[in-house]
């Protein structure tokens, strides 16, 4: 491997958050000394910033679609399966991009007369050969990292259709701010999203709670329904409610 396509490597580590001088050098088979090399060239091209042992993303590195699938799959997996329970027969859905939200798709695949507009190319995988779904493609410009069509063409489809369900992901959840998200195309997509279903839904594991890795919000209406797992805590929950969002924690018992 050569030094730039390791130092490439080095910044897909970086996603996760901190990195270690000592555990690179073991990744990558090489000497602790190459490994600073590395991070002092990354840190000069203001890619990364050095900390004592190691190294910072020197700002947040947006994961791919493929490293938020394999994280946190038992928790979104639950959110889907209680997503599922509030899809009917005859319902018309729109299911936003995300890695969640993909695992939603899976959960309908096999449902009958349904009609899904979607701008993420997870649910278009998920649903594209199930004939009892009539599956609709938003339009709009490809962002290869996050696997979804945004921009005017996106929202301009959504514009037409009144969806029985919206079903949101989000890259963190601020109960003052909203959605975070790794765009201004994002955050202009969620926030149309938002306000076109009958009933809308945010769809977070609970890694998400409090999380703000990005600079740009999609501000959430009062009375917006959010499913997490149980890793929310009661503080986390109360902040919520507090902030207008119904909570709803996945397996859990519906309240009668």
């Amino acid at each position: 491997m050569s030094a730039p396509q390791r130092r490439q490597q080095i910044m897909v580590e970086l996603a996760s958050g901190e990195v270690d001088v000592r555990a690179l050098a073991r990744r990558f088979s090489v000497s602790e000394s190459t490994i600073r090399r590395d991070l002092r060239t990354l840190s000069r091209e203001g890619l990364a910033r050095r900390t004592y042992g190691g190294a910072l993303a020197a700002r947040p590195v947006e994961p791919t679609q493929e490293q938020k699938r394999q994280r946190h799959v038992a928790a979104k997996q639950a959110v889907a399966r209680s997503a599922a329970r509030d899809v009917q027969q005859g319902d018309t859905l729109v299911l936003d991009a995300g890695s969640t939200t993909g695992l939603l798709a899976w959960e309908l695949r096999h449902r009958e007369e349904l009609t899904v507009l979607t701008n993420g190319v997870s649910v278009l995988d998920a649903l594209r050969d199930h004939p009892g779904i009539q599956l609709v493609l938003t339009g709009g410009t490809l962002r290869p990292v996050s696997q979804s069509l945004l921009g005017p063409l996106a929202e301009q489809a959504l514009a037409l259709v009144t969806p029985d369900h919206v079903f949101v992901g989000a890259d963190g959840i601020d109960p003052e701010h909203g959605l975070n998200c790794p765009s201004l195309q994002h955050s202009a997509w969620k926030r149309s999203l938002l306000q076109r279903g009958r009933v809308a839904t945010v769809l977070a594991d609970a890694s998400k709670l409090d999380a703000a890795p990005h600079d740009w919000w999609a501000p959430v209406p009062t009375g917006v329904r959010l499913i997490t797992d149980a890793g929310c805590t009661a503080a986390q929950r109360a902040r919520l409610v507090e902030a207008g969002y119904a909570v709803t924690i996945a397996g859990e018992p519906e309240p009668e």
